[in-house]
């Protein structure tokens, strides 16, 4: 059993690789790839550069991760 600390929201898109380069054309430094408008990830999924199966995977884990922020605090 490993203990690694939380994963906060806006450290989780790290750990996609691919989404590396389209988020680099997203609006806003912060933006969570979700429901920002201008998300060069989401452009990436519409345009087949990312896959959505990944895409929707990230969309599952970011609510559980905003879900446990909202639990300790």
């Amino acid at each position: 059993m490993v203990d690694n600390p939380p994963i906060k929201r806006e450290d989780l898109s790290r750990l996609f690789i691919e989404f590396a380069g389209p988020a680099e054309e997203c609006r806003f430094l912060d933006c969570l790839h979700s429901g920002e408008v201008d998300c060069g990830v989401k452009d990436a999924v519409k345009d087949g550069l990312v896959l959505n199966s990944r895409y929707q995977n990230y969309l599952t884990i970011l609510e559980e991760v905003i879900e446990r922020e909202r639990c300790y605090r």
